[in-house]
């Protein structure tokens, strides 16, 4: 009995330790649809088909919309009875035939599109149809293949391992392509959809993530003075349960042979269409494709090139539209992620962007405290930095140093660096724009060492004003064409100057400064009365050649100037 006693408490405790798996939504459910399913089997597109009978191939394009992530997984939302609706009153059929038209058929989604058919060759074998298919599912198309020559259709899951995996609408249809005949595979028709086709689920596509779509349903008004009957079946032969009246408001959910399936005054069942007008439908959700620019700032305000907006209405039919809607959400005040919402006659789509913080350039000036707390005087432009002392909010101070966001400024007695991020820019002081870079020679010889010294630099500011800068880095270039480049840099800024390069000092030109002018006979005739210069070259004033500086070198050097003589004589000629 204590044993019996024992198991019995045993067992107890393990089932009080046992937590029953909490239930979730398969979002893999479509993987297994059939067109046989009760929910959708009996819905027809045709005098003679239904989805049961010959919906294999809207049943695999449905599977493919949502394994290509161009809608959504949730079965209440979307299935192969929704889209047959969908397809009947688009045009998606043959009216002779009713043969699904394979182009119609991708429009249900403006992230879905088709691409055409690729008929196989009669003697084709299977590797090669394999590698064929893998290579449309590695570019991100979605495929749906013919098989049974043409009886039969079935969509791709996957292609692995050089195995096809399918998804079949059929009972007892195989898990792998060539559980069929390899004879019987015949043609591809091929999709694509936001996602690459290898196993997304629809509804988690970046590109439009829809928050409120109902299910497809007809609206019809009864215009019979006398009502309509609300029968148990399709025909008059069964019962009727109820009387539907005039000018009511009914919402049909499946439509067969000209009747139509609703519930009224609590009853499920039939009633003719003959006496029931089609209401204007009624918005069921929105497909938002998002903009091309999908990066902000805080404070960026939605750019909406490339966005498109598809209302979806309740009897299936979808539209753009271009105006009538709102959008939020942005400007943002956030660095992040953030969800942009558009909103169309109480309906909503979202997209999400990327928020980033603008990149802010502090300059020298004057700021005020914005912070509530105030701010910290650190020694040194980092937090890990000792605190100097701390400044009130609305305080101004006056920052002569920039260095990333942090501005070097001197309160109460002690220099240190806040952080710009908590300040407000009340009077931005003048910042260099320029630098203006003088040669002090014009011309150089060529065994002639350049620094710093051989310049004036001048710093400009945005004001207008100069002041002359004394550090900054030199940079020569090479000599080429008799002229070279000096580079001045501080910081960010630059400019450059040329200078003439010579072997010698050219005959006249007595200055060297790379021109013969009358400023150069006048500094001859100086020489000439005894009057001593800087800057005067004597080995240039001797342009006669004749062994003395004399009048008669100016003389010369003027009628050179004023065209006279094409040139000075050469050593030989004034021998």
């Amino acid at each position: 009995m204590k044993r019996l006693l024992c198991s019995l408490i045993a067992i107890c405790l393990i089932l009080s330790l046992w937590v029953a798996p909490v239930a979730q939504a398969d979002d893999y459910e479509y993987r297994t649809w059939l067109q046989s399913d009760s929910r959708w089997g009996s819905i027809s597109f045709s005098s003679t088909d239904t989805i049961s009978k010959t919906g294999c191939a809207l049943t695999s394009i449905a599977k493919l919309l949502v394994h290509s992530g161009a809608a959504p997984a949730d079965t209440n939302l979307f299935n192969p009875g929704i889209y047959c609706e969908w397809l009947k009153a688009n045009g998606g059929f043959y009216l002779d035939t009713g043969w699904i038209i394979w182009s119609t058929a991708a429009n249900y989604s403006p992230d879905f599109s088709y691409h055409g058919a690729v008929t196989f060759d009669t003697n084709a074998s299977q590797a090669s149809k394999t590698a064929t298919i893998a290579s449309y599912i590695n570019d991100g198309y979605v495929v749906v293949v013919q098989v049974k020559n043409g009886g039969h259709y079935v969509a791709v899951d996957k292609v692995e391992n050089g195995r096809v995996y399918i998804m079949d609408s059929a009972a007892n249809g195989p898990k792998e392509l060539f559980g069929y005949a390899n004879s019987g595979v015949t043609k591809l028709q091929i999709y694509k959809g936001p996602h690459n086709g290898t196993g997304n689920i629809g509804g988690t596509n970046p590109s439009y993530f829809d928050t409120t779509i109902d299910p497809i349903s007809h609206k019809y008004t009864i215009t019979s003075d006398n009502g309509v009957n609300l029968r148990a079946g399709i025909g008059t032969s069964y019962d009727i349960l109820t009387a539907i009246p005039y000018n009511a408001t009914i919402t049909v959910t499946e439509i067969k042979n000209g009747w139509g399936k609703t519930t009224y005054d609590g009853e499920t069942g039939w009633c003719t269409l003959d006496y029931a007008k089609a209401a204007t439908p009624s918005v069921r959700g929105l497909q938002v494709t998002p903009p091309t620019k999908t990066d902000y700032l805080i404070g960026e305000t939605l750019a909406p090139a490339g966005m498109k907006v598809t209302v979806l209405y309740s009897d299936g039919t979808s539209k753009v539209i271009t105006s009538g809607y709102t959008v939020s959400g942005l400007p943002a005040q956030a660095v992040g992620t953030q969800d942009v919402y558009v909103t169309y006659q109480g309906k909503s789509a979202k997209f999400t962007v990327s928020v980033t913080k603008k990149e802010v350039v502090y300059q020298i000036g004057t700021y005020v405290i914005t912070s509530s707390d105030g701010l910290n005087l650190r020694a040194a432009a980092t937090t890990d930095s000792s605190v100097l002392t701390a400044i009130e909010t609305n305080t101004r101070v006056t920052v002569t140093l920039v260095q990333g966001n942090w501005g070097k400024i001197t309160y109460d007695g002690k220099t240190g660096w806040i952080c710009l991020d908590y300040t407000k820019l009340v009077e931005q002081a003048a910042t260099p724009t320029e630098i203006r870079l003088t040669p002090k020679k014009a011309c150089i010889l060529t065994d002639t060492t350049l620094t710093a010294k051989d310049f004036t630099a001048l710093l400009v500011y945005s004001d207008g004003s100069t002041e002359p800068l004394t550090e900054f880095t030199l940079t020569l270039g090479d000599v080429k064409d008799g002229m070279i480049i000096a580079t001045a840099t501080n910081g960010t800024l630059s400019a450059s100057a040329d200078i003439k390069v010579f072997d010698s000092i050219p005959m006249g030109d007595c200055d060297f400064d790379g021109k013969v002018a009358a400023q150069d006979a006048l500094s001859v005739l100086k020489q000439v009365v005894g009057k001593e210069m800087t800057g005067f070259y004597k080995e240039a004033a001797d342009v006669n050649g004749d062994g003395q500086i004399s009048a008669s070198d100016a003389l010369m050097i003027l009628q050179k100037v004023v065209g006279k003589i094409p040139a000075f004589p050469t050593p030989e000629q004034a021998a």
